[in-house]
């Protein structure tokens, strides 16, 4: 593939130019380490934030991928917190993750107790806390009697930090803490805590997040809560500076070695999440049922990986995972499992650490907190559907070797990946991402289907939907021939949908444009699309807009049987107004106004209201569906997609709506 230099990598190399890195080292004491030229960048934009945060609080944070030293990065942070006295947290929600946040703090001689039930350790004696989320809930509150009286102090009770840096941030559901009524762990606890903050101290608790996948499913994580990207440290950008090795694909192209998975699709759509445990039971099950398959497979994966030092192989579940293991040399691999014991899966790790084991088999619990360069191949042996699961699989075996393995002689150029289930395939259909382009490119050039670019010769995959060809004379640096595109501003027929649309050609997955960021698709348009019935249609008995409880939001409710059955409200929450992220108005204006009103003259003025008290003078105006489709997402949520107002709309015309 071409040395493709993307946009996020310009501007980074400009603003590392801009440095004054000496000065940055006053600042922050890193004792013996030596932090990345990018890493002072982050250190600076994000200290940048934090000045502004008193006049405009925005939780924001940073992309940096896997390899580009994300505790370093929060323990700087942290190191500069430590000499201005203030409390902090440090959060996470695997122990694995916050013990090495913890360590890398210690290293940066920032003190701080180790709050993790599943390590053994609740102390509270330093200002800053390194603790996982459910142990830090259950440490938050008292217990108290019937009556109201403390019967037991929680660790917690008194503790008001004044910024919490979250480690794995997209990991949090920013979509029950902007809620009224926060239910979920990461949600009471950043509700809990900002509480108490804006109590003590008078403004909201300073909350900096990073993350290697900013999304959840197909949703970037931009938007109501997390509502700036500080830096984004890119994969390709940290290959190009030599910090992780390459990626090489050697997906077989040959169907007798392929798993036959066609029929499992995740119980989201189109890479919103990963299967679920009774999925995965199924999908085991098919894999064990074709014969001989899973032996000739992992002959060959023994073949391709004989001079490879370490592999990591995912498999669909614990059977599945010993059946491969059987073909097998004894001794050489290891098994971990998301409940096998602290202690025996640190010993497995250790092994695979070492090169005591030359495999590891997993079934999808080695993604994040799990740093072991010896890896130098993975093995793809079952269907994965989220992109976020799929990149932090990929970038395990990616990490440099520790100067101590290169002064033993050891060596690794490059990654390789072996998929033996079309995952890369499935998901390149789905998303743009430069991991996948990556895979498509090679696969192409192996088989010999290469086709060229017409306006810059450039061999590209005959899936490929933009060429991968460099141009230094694009914005992003990259040719701008695309073989299949949507237009901002336009449906797939080239049909204007919004006047503010600048028009121009983008990848046909991407949500939004990368131009001007105008949102391009509902992001949950692959999944409330997908496979609706006649059934799923209902009637709506009443029609209600209101404002959210908060007096910010628009709340529109039907009344109707919904999908459990049960006649009650389902609801719709838009938050256009009060400077709200361009996709949410844009959200609001596809899915609100469009298809809800008669006179579309009026849009404009609508649009225009400052705020969601204003917006309600036109509430009048928001005319009811005759009938809606209702589905719930797995948190229980409402999904309203397809909605008639006539009551006799064709298919054709039920979707324009």
């Amino acid at each position: 593939m071409s040395n493709i230099k993307f946009d996020e990598v310009q501007n980074i190399d400009a603003m590392i130019a801009e440095l004054v890195i000496d000065k940055l080292r006053s600042s922050v004491k890193t004792g013996m380490i030596e932090p990345r030229p990018y890493q002072w960048l982050v250190y600076q934009k994000t200290a940048e934030i934090i000045r502004q945060f008193g006049k405009d609080p925005k939780p924001s944070y940073v992309t940096a991928s896997v390899g580009a030293g994300k505790t370093i990065m929060i323990a700087m942070i942290a190191a500069r917190f430590q000499d201005m006295g203030w409390e902090g947290l440090v959060i996470a929600r695997q122990g694995e993750i916050i013990e090495q946040d913890a360590e890398e703090l210690w290293n940066l001689s920032v003190k701080n107790s180790l709050f993790s039930a599943s390590l053994g350790r609740k102390s509270t004696a330093y200002p800053l806390i390194a603790g996982t989320e459910g142990t830090i809930i259950n440490g938050l509150f008292d217990e108290k009697d019937d009556a109201g009286n403390v019967k037991k102090q929680a660790m917690l009770s008194d503790f008001t930090p004044r910024y919490i840096l979250v480690d794995e941030c997209h990991q949090v559901n920013w979509q029950d803490i902007v809620s009224d009524h926060p239910d979920t762990q990461y949600g009471v606890i950043m509700t809990e805590l900002n509480r108490r903050c804006k109590a003590k101290y008078g403004h909201d608790v300073i909350v900096i997040g990073y993350t290697g996948s900013p999304f959840r499913g197909t949703d970037s994580i931009k938007g109501p809560y997390w509502k700036h990207e500080i830096v984004n440290i890119s994969t390709k950008y940290l290959v190009d500076l030599g910090y992780l090795v390459p990626t090489i694909f050697g997906m077989p192209d040959i169907d007798d070695l392929q798993y036959d998975l066609h029929e499992f699709e995740s119980s989201g759509a189109d890479g919103v999440q990963d299967f679920t445990d009774a999925q995965l039971k199924q999908m085991e099950k098919e894999i064990l049922e074709q014969g001989t398959l899973t032996q000739k497979i992992m002959l060959k994966v023994m073949e391709l990986t004989k001079n490879r030092l370490g592999v990591l192989i995912t498999c669909a579940g614990k059977k599945h995972c010993k059946e491969a293991a059987k073909y097998l040399p004894e001794g050489s691999y290891s098994i971990v499992t998301e409940d096998m014991g602290m202690k025996a899966r640190r010993k497995a790790l250790k092994d695979a650490a070492t090169g005591r084991k030359k495999y590891t088999l997993q079934i999808g619990c080695l993604t994040t907190g799990v740093n072991i360069p010896y890896w130098d191949a993975s093995v793809i042996l079952r269907k994965i559907m989220s992109l976020t699961l799929l990149t932090q699989l990929l970038g395990r075996p990616m990490r440099l070797l520790k100067p101590d393995q290169i002064a033993a002689g050891l060596v690794k150029e490059n990654h390789l990946c072996l998929d033996f289930t079309g995952t890369m395939f499935e998901l390149g259909g789905l998303y743009e991402d430069p991991i996948l382009e990556e895979a498509e490119a090679q696969r192409a050039k192996r088989s010999g289907q290469e086709v060229p670019c017409p306006k810059c010769a450039t061999m590209n995959s005959p899936f490929a939907r933009r060429c991968i060809g460099r141009d230094d004379s694009s914005p992003d640096g990259r040719c701008d021939w695309f073989f299949s595109f949507i237009r901002c501003g336009f449906d797939k027929h080239g049909i204007r949908i919004f006047d503010d649309g600048c028009g121009e050609k983008n990848d046909p997955t991407a949500r939004y444009c990368r131009c001007c960021d105008h949102v391009l698709r509902d992001p949950n348009a692959a999944l409330n699309e997908r496979a609706y019935t006649d059934q799923e249609w209902t009637d709506v008995q009443d029609f209600k807009v209101e404002l959210t409880k908060d007096g910010e939001g628009i709340l529109y409710r039907y009344r109707c049987v919904k999908a459990d059955g049960k006649t009650g409200w389902a609801n719709e929450v838009f938050y256009p107004f009060g400077g709200k992220p361009k996709h949410l108005r844009d959200m609001f204006k596809m899915k609100a106004l469009l298809p809800h009103l008669e006179d579309k003259s009026l849009m404009k003025k609508m649009m225009d209201c400052q705020n969601a008290k204003t917006f309600m003078t036109y509430a009048g105006l928001i005319r009811a569906p005759k009938r809606i489709t209702h589905r719930f997402n797995d948190k229980g949520r409402d999904i309203i997609h397809r909605k008639d107002f006539l009551g006799e709309q064709s298919e054709k015309e039920t979707r324009a709506a």
